[in-house]
């Protein structure tokens, strides 16, 4: 995928009003294109992410455990 596709996905992505549907939404990616998506968030991207959340408590673990694999298994 390239740079100007991945940013449209990216924003579509963060537009989602669940942190599980982002993340639903990269394991659909191919890794190294998921992996590109999150390393180009910036602080605030970060935050919504991981901090703007409902009811998701049991969720963010088995997310953050996903984004820790594809950052450093791919």
């Amino acid at each position: 995928m390239n740079n100007k596709e991945l940013k449209i996905l990216k924003k579509e992505l963060l537009e989602a009003p669940w942190t599980e549907d982002v993340h639903e939404g990269l394991k659909k990616l191919k890794p190294v294109d998921s992996k590109k998506i999150i390393e180009s968030l910036d602080k605030t991207e970060i935050y919504s992410l991981v901090n703007v959340r409902h009811c998701q408590e049991d969720y963010i673990a088995d997310y953050i455990e996903y984004l820790w694999d594809i950052r450093y298994h791919t």
